[in-house]
């Protein structure tokens, strides 16, 4: 059980004083970075776990109700994105997600609902990457919100736990003796006219097509089955003569690419030119940042190196003013200038304690605290921090936590 005890842990941006608790602990660490925040602002801190540190905001002017986690970056802690039921259709608690992985054995102090969703499907919508797997990975993201086509910004973590924020593309290869072909996606039915997808065992028996696009031809290849590990991997693959999607989806050991217009021809040369020699597909994201542990999608990007860009989202990510101007529930992720500190953010709205904010004050509250490049994540309903197995926030919904499609973990090594 925690108990509180007063603490001065917080620089303020004015001689004002700000309160602060924090669970009392004779090892626990100060904060690697401590914040800033409003001279008016009621603050609380309770040190999670070594180097994790919660603080619950009471900000009077909005009035906004935010939390903050920070995160030591490349130390005990690991960051992995979670799929609800772990798999790339369906939705789940963020609650279920943490219970079931403690179930396996892991210590999961720390979860956040992530990337936007398809409410029907629970499909999301931008590049994922799981543990080194790829589940998903788009030429444009899977959005049809956006006032034009476009990659989101998403959140990476390399193998050596540093954090990254871009926007990800996918730009798979299939080299062989052969030749080499694009690959242009994984899982996922591309918003583009033309792009050759391949499908793994993680898209299960979802339809390949729908009202706008089916695939023209699709060609079966056999491989070793995809292992999570440290960084994606290259996979080898060899054309078959077998069958494909059965009624439970694709064995574990199958694949098939999927040719969308005029892929077709690319996918044919597959076919006639490489027959039965061998194949590497070597999964690769623009720009480069090196083998990666996890993506994980949002929109849009709200800080660029320590500046507040929320004000451009509509012209560079697609955005509207009913979703970027207007006050919600948001969630965020974000990491310091050194990358040495990741920072997750919940802003509860839609309520009389705390109004959401609009992009532009999420951004400037993210760089007032010191985050040097953020992102906004999925917000209203979806608005979801659990710490310790529990929900901090209040979420939106009048049935309370609302069944999202994927979370960011912080997971214990």
């Amino acid at each position: 059980m925690r108990t509180n005890a007063r603490a001065l842990l917080v620089l303020v941006t004015t001689l004002a004083s700000v309160s602060c608790t924090r669970r009392p602990s004779s090892s626990a660490p100060r904060p690697t970075s401590e914040l800033r925040f409003a001279a008016s602002d009621s603050v609380s801190i309770d040190t999670i776990s070594t180097g994790i540190v919660h603080y619950r905001i009471r900000r009077p002017t909005g009035p906004f109700n935010i939390h903050v986690v920070t995160v030591p970056a490349r130390r005990q802690y690991e960051f992995t994105m979670a799929r609800a039921l772990d798999s790339l259709h369906g939705r789940e608690r963020v609650t279920d997600i943490v219970r079931r992985r403690r179930e396996r054995g892991e210590h999961i102090p720390i979860a956040l609902n992530a990337d936007f969703f398809d409410l029907r499907t629970g499909a999301n919508e931008n590049n994922q990457v799981i543990d080194g797997e790829v589940w998903k990975a788009v030429p444009v993201t899977d959005s049809p919100f956006d006032t034009f086509r476009n990659a989101h910004a998403q959140f990476a973590v390399g193998v050596d736990g540093r954090p990254y924020l871009d926007r990800f593309t996918y730009a798979g290869l299939v080299t062989s003796s052969c030749g080499q072909f694009a690959v242009d996606g994984v899982n996922g039915i591309p918003r583009l006219a033309d792009a050759l997808v391949l499908f793994t065992g993680a898209y299960a028996n979802a339809p390949l097509g729908d009202s706008l696009r089916r695939p023209a031809a699709e060609l079966v290849l056999m491989g070793a089955p995809a292992q999570r590990g440290r960084g994606v991997r290259d996979v080898e693959l060899t054309v078959v003569a077998a069958p494909g999607f059965g009624p439970a989806g694709l064995p574990a050991d199958r694949y098939v690419l999927g040719a969308y217009g005029t892929t077709r021809a690319r996918l044919d040369s597959i076919a006639t030119r490489c027959g039965s020699s061998p194949l590497r597909l070597s999964h690769a994201f623009r720009p480069d940042r090196g083998r990666l542990t996890m993506v994980v999608g949002g929109w849009p990007r709200v800080v660029t190196d320590g500046r507040n860009v929320a004000a451009t989202a509509d012209s560079v990510e697609g955005t509207f003013p009913r979703f970027s101007a207007q006050r919600h529930p948001r969630s965020a992720v974000g990491f310091s200038r050194d990358s040495s500190i990741v920072y997750l953010v919940t802003v509860d709205g839609r309520q009389d304690a705390s109004v959401g904010m609009t992009l532009v004050e999420l951004g400037d509250f993210l760089v007032a605290i010191g985050v040097f490049q953020g992102l906004n994540l999925d917000g209203g309903g979806s608005t979801t921090l659990v710490i310790d197995g529990r929900i901090v926030n209040r979420p939106s919904d009048a049935a309370g936590e609302r069944a999202v499609g994927n979370a960011i973990l912080v997971r214990e090594r």
